[in-house]
This record gives C-alpha cells, structure tokens and sequence, in this order.
C-alpha cells in the first residue's frame, strides 16, 4: 500500500506537469521514455492513475494536495466505488449542451473508460469467436457483427490478419441509420480520416462508387491500408482542406448524390477516450468550430445535386455545434432535414455522435 501511495504521488506530478499541448497519452509516453527503469506494470499503473485523475478532475482539482492523494487511493484501492460518486464532469458545459442529451448519464459514463468496438467482417467470425475464446478474452455480441471489449484489449492480430476493423458503435449506428435513408450509389466522405465509416458503407454496399478526402495525406495512406487489408476496393482519394479554395477540384466533384461530412468539432461526444480534453477546454471553442462547421456545409453545398443528400455528422454533445448548425443551413439553402439523431451514448456504453441527413430541394 505504501508503494501505490508513492505511485500516486508521482502521478500527481505528471499531471501537473502536464499543459494540454498534445494528447495526454502521447505526453505520457515521453514521460515513460525519461523513467526507463519502470517496467510494464509500472507503466500500466501510472497510465491508470494519471487517467483516474483525469476522470475525477471536478471533483480533484480544488482540493488540496493530500486530499487528492487520499481521493486517489481510496478510489483504487477500492476502498469507495465510482458508483458513490457523484460526477458533475460536464457542468462547466452544462449551458451548451444539447437538450436531447441526458447530463447525468453523460456526466456518470464519463468516469468509466470507454471500451473497444470491433467490427468483424461475416467470413471471419466464426473463426475470430474461436481464437478470442481460446485466447480468454473476455467478449459481447452488441449489434450487428459488432462486439464489446474492455478498454486496452490488443485486437493487433486480428487487425493485421483482416479480421475485421475497429470503430466505436455510435458512428455504426449513425451508418446503419444513413443506409436507409439515402442512396449509397455514389458518395463523397469529405473528412475520411481513416476510413471507418467509409468502410462500414462499403460493407454495406459494395458497387458504391467511392471517393474520399481529408486534409491529412498520411491519414489518407492509412485509410488504403485498411481497405487493402480487410480485401475491399480502394476508393480514389485525394487530399483536400475543405477551408481553402475548392474551385480548382475537378468536376467529378460536382452533382454528388451523398456527401458525408463529419466535420471537425470539440470532440466533446467522444471525451471518455481522452477527459484531459474536458480539463483544458473553454466554451469560446464551440463557437470557434461551430464556425469552421458552417463555412464547410456551405462550401459543400455548391456539390450536391437537385435532390441529392448532405450527412452531417460531429463526435460533439454541443447544440450550437449540431441542431443549430443544421436548422441554420437548411434554412438557408433549402435543404429538407431527412432526421437527425444522437447516436450511442450511455445505452450502449459507446461514445455520442451526432447526425443529420437533409435533402436539397
């Protein structure tokens, strides 16, 4: 017990330290970089405590030093429970926060790290059910092809192996909603990333003819890697910063039939992954993105054909954000709103995304 009183005190310097400037874990690495006699336990403890830290941050970071050190191992040695806590993580928010969002989950699940979603593509699952259980590793069937593991599970085999790919369960249920909505015939995933909901549409249906961008050409490579990998065709890709002039595009851009745009946003739907983020924000970057977000929709708008669909999508609780920024450019550009929804969340365990399919009439 001694010994996680000195881990504990450690920790807490490495969080003080900290400044927000880049990802929590990418810092935490350099730290473990500085201290190479800390073995692979040692390293699993420190990450577990600085993000306990993290998790519990309304609640820590009035208190005085000792106060937190006795917060933090009581928590971890189990001597309270997460359920006697009362979390109000989200109430320096609360303002902004859309009204379909329930704040006491969103506040109660954000002390919980989130879990890992695999999607395991159909010629595999038989065979991926059998090596998981012989591997112990503990499982749960939540929706279609879709199962739950525990945060920090090592899915790297299966990943490499084509098993299938990882992608939180909200933006699969925002796919699933999408799919029956609107033709997939041919569509536009204007802020790919790496790929996840673009795969999940190919799956889906196969003869789409596909097309996606990002700003990011790395993160482009990485996204034909993971189709080359789960054996589906590579879509065309090209690197593109929406923000900048789009009149040189070549007119294969135009008279799209569906552009999915999942714009960049707080975050603040997926912010168990990383609640550093939650400790070091401020309200002024809501209307910041919010700003982004409008800019990109109208941009888009110049692509769509008569008839054809804008999917807007954010990982953001924030209504100003989502609702507001919709309403606002249908209104503008006479787009019909198909629906729009939140998807996961604390029913299933899963981050929070936003998404709104509108028509152009």
């Amino acid at each position: 017990m001694k010994f996680l009183h000195v881990q504990i005190s450690n920790a807490l310097n490495i969080v003080s330290q900290y400044q927000g400037v880049e990802p929590f874990h990418l810092y935490l690495k350099g730290i473990f970089k500085q201290n190479k006699n800390w073995g692979s336990k040692d390293r699993k403890n420190y990450r577990n405590i600085c993000y306990t830290y993290w998790r519990y941050f309304d609640v820590l970071e009035s208190l005085p030093l000792e106060s937190k050190l006795q917060f933090l191992f009581d928590l971890i040695s189990g001597e309270i429970q997460s359920s006697q806590i009362q979390s109000k993580a989200y109430e320096k928010v609360a303002p902004y926060i859309s009204n379909a969002i329930n704040q006491n989950e969103l506040n109660q699940t954000f002390i919980h790290e989130a879990p890992v979603f695999f999607r395991v593509l159909d010629s595999f699952e038989k065979q991926f059910i059998k090596e998981i259980e012989a591997l112990n590793i503990k499982t749960e069937l939540v929706f279609n092809m879709v199962y739950k593991f525990q945060a920090q599970v090592d899915l790297t085999y299966f990943l490499e192996n084509g098993y299938g790919y990882i992608q939180d369960l909200s933006s699969q249920l925002a796919m699933e909603k999408l799919s029956e909505n609107a033709p997939l015939d041919l569509v536009w995933d204007c802020c790919s990333g790496a790929g996840g909901k673009s795969i999940d549409l190919m799956l889906k249906s196969p003869n789409t003819k596909l097309f996606c961008s990002d700003m990011r050409q790395s993160i482009l490579e990485n996204l034909k890697l993971r189709f080359k990998t789960l054996g589906l065709k590579i879509p065309q890709t090209q690197e593109i910063d929406l923000l900048k002039d789009l009149t040189d595009l070549n007119n294969g851009f135009y008279n799209q039939k569906l552009i999915i745009a999942d714009a960049p946003c707080t975050g603040s739907g997926t912010w168990r992954r990383n609640p550093e983020n939650l400790a070091f924000f401020t309200p002024d970057k809501i209307t910041a993105y919010s700003r982004i977000q409008e800019s990109i929709l109208n941009r888009l708008n110049d692509f769509v054909m008569q008839n054809g669909y804008i999917f807007y999508m954010t990982c953001s609780v924030f209504s100003k954000e989502n609702e507001i920024n919709s309403k606002s450019f249908a209104n503008k550009n006479k787009y019909q709103i198909v629906f729009e929804a939140y998807f996961g969340g604390s029913e299933f365990d899963s981050d929070i995304i936003y998404g709104c399919l509108m028509q152009k009439k």
